[in-house]
């Protein structure tokens, strides 16, 4: 093989290591042999698995690869979004925790309310009822139920008797002593 311009050096492109996996198609491009692909990804197209690059037409173009090839088109363009339940009752929730400082009546109120505006999915509203429920719940404050068998309990009863044990007993009501 002849260089292409005498005494001068051969020059290759060079890719990183993590190159295969950050690109989609890997495309070879000689000036002497055809064009081929060597490797894709894409769930419209596969080059098969032989370990052979695939050969392409020699009307090849980039242009027929993406769009005809690949099937990329502005069909297949990520869709925009709506908004996710939650979104919506995220400006509802400053509002609950303003509502909870004046009392659980200021919630029941809102509770009415968050009903009646209709920007909101049935998603949404059970999002806002659930943090008015929780409010309403952390100010009545129930009774912490605890468990006696828990390692916690245990531990309480055993420095509880130690530290009856430690006080002398108090004589009770109505009992004197008497000084002799």
């Amino acid at each position: 093989m002849t260089d292409p311009i005498p005494k001068t050096k051969d020059w290759r492109v060079q890719g990183h290591k993590s190159l295969a996996y950050d690109a989609t198609v890997w495309v070879r491009m000689r000036r002497d042999e055809p064009t081929q692909i060597v490797g894709a990804r894409s769930l419209n197209f596969q080059v098969p698995r032989e370990g052979k690059p695939m050969t392409v037409p020699a009307d090849f173009s980039i242009e027929k690869l993406v769009f005809g090839l690949m099937g990329c088109s502005i069909h297949n363009q990520p869709k925009a979004t709506p908004e996710l339940t939650g979104d919506l009752a995220q400006a509802w929730l400053p509002k609950v925790d303003d509502a909870a400082k004046d009392g659980v009546e200021e919630l029941k109120k809102l509770w009415r309310t968050v009903e009646g505006d209709e920007s909101l999915s049935r998603e949404e509203v059970r999002v806002v009822r659930a943090a008015i429920e929780r409010k309403a719940t952390e100010l009545r404050k129930p009774e912490q139920l605890s468990d006696p068998t828990s390692d916690v309990a245990r531990l309480r009863a055993a420095a509880q008797q130690d530290e009856n044990a430690e006080r002398p007993d108090e004589p009770a009501q109505g009992d004197e002593f008497s000084a002799t």
